[in-house]
């Protein structure tokens, strides 16, 4: 499954509105937030460098929120 937003000057589907609906509306963990972003890169077309790059990226981030918590 992926979060995705298409177009969202003109849907108003903007990507972080849509994970706030998703937590907000669904419960979404912290977790799950993060396993969807990260399958939205992997679905991506980037080719391997760059993935790898963005979901370094990601863990990178995640990494901090988690420590910014501690």
């Amino acid at each position: 499954v992926t979060v995705n937003s298409d177009d969202p000057a003109f849907f108003g589907g903007y990507v972080l509105a849509i994970f706030q609906q998703l937590a907000r509306h669904l419960n979404m963990t912290r977790d799950q937030a993060a396993r969807l972003a990260a399958n939205s890169l992997t679905a991506s077309f980037q080719d391997t460098p760059s993935l790898n790059r963005s979901l370094s990226m990601l863990q990178s981030y995640l990494a901090s929120v988690d420590a910014a918590v501690m």
